[in-house]
């Protein structure tokens, strides 16, 4: 999604996996203002707190020394791999959705 908004102001892509770096130089961090932004920033600064782009390649006993090495671990009853994997779902998800959303209004134009 952000790669699709990068698009739209310039076809150069030099941000690699760096999130913060690449929304702020898409169309969909243009929203200042509106109300879906705070609700777009809050879904990135989950992201960005639970996701690291060398994590994919990681089994389930390295991602809960990750989580217990970010101190992301304390106050989860249960386990906090899946816990954090439904936060960063929900937050990715409503990044989409809310992209989806801005990307009609832009094409109506």
């Amino acid at each position: 999604m952000l790669r699709a908004f990068r698009l739209l102001k310039d076809s150069s892509f030099d941000e690699r996996h760096d999130l913060w770096r690449l929304w702020k130089k898409t169309a969909l961090a243009d929203i200042y203002g509106e109300p879906s932004y705070s609700q777009v920033y809050q879904s990135l600064i989950t992201i960005t707190r639970l996701w690291k782009n060398d994590l994919r390649f990681h089994s389930q006993s390295e991602l809960k020394l990750f989580l217990k090495n970010t101190a992301q671990d304390r106050g989860i009853k249960g386990d906090a791999v899946k816990y954090h994997s439904k936060k960063l779902y929900e937050a990715a998800n409503q990044l989409v959705r809310l992209g989806g959303k801005r990307w009609r209004q832009l094409n109506k134009k």
